[in-house]
C-alpha cells in the first residue's frame, strides 16, 4: 500500500523543483545536449536494428539446422530398420543352414 497522503503532500515542491529544472534546461546549452541525445538514440536505433537482423540471421541457422536433423533422424530410422530386417533374415537363414 503507498502513502497516497505523503506523496500528495510532497507534490508542490516535487512540481516548483520540475519547473525549475526545465527553465535552467531551457536558457542552458540545451540544444547541444539534445542533438547529442538525439545522435545517441539514431546509433542506438542502428544498433537495435542490427540486432534484429542478427537474430533473425540466428533464427534461419537454427531452422536449417533443425531441417538437417530431421533429415538425418529420418536416415537413421530407415538404417536401424533395414540392419533389424537383415539380422532378422541372417537369424532365419542361420536357423535353416542348421534345420536342413
Amino acid at each position: 500500500m503507498f502513502p497516497w497522503t505523503t506523496i500528495l503532500s510532497h507534490l508542490p515542491a516535487v512540481l516548483a523543483a520540475a519547473d525549475a529544472l526545465f527553465i535552467r534546461a531551457k536558457t542552458s546549452g540545451a540544444d547541444a545536449h539534445t542533438k547529442s541525445i538525439e545522435d545517441r538514440l539514431g546509433a542506438l536505433e542502428k544498433n537495435v536494428h542490427e540486432s534484429a537482423q542478427l537474430a533473425q540471421d540466428m533464427a534461419r541457422q537454427i531452422q536449417a539446422l533443425a531441417a538437417a536433423h530431421d533429415a538425418a533422424l529420418r536416415k537413421a530410422r530407415v538404417a536401424v530398420g533395414v540392419s533389424v530386417a537383415s539380422v532378422v533374415v541372417t537369424i532365419i537363414v542361420g536357423i535353416l543352414v542348421i534345420v536342413l
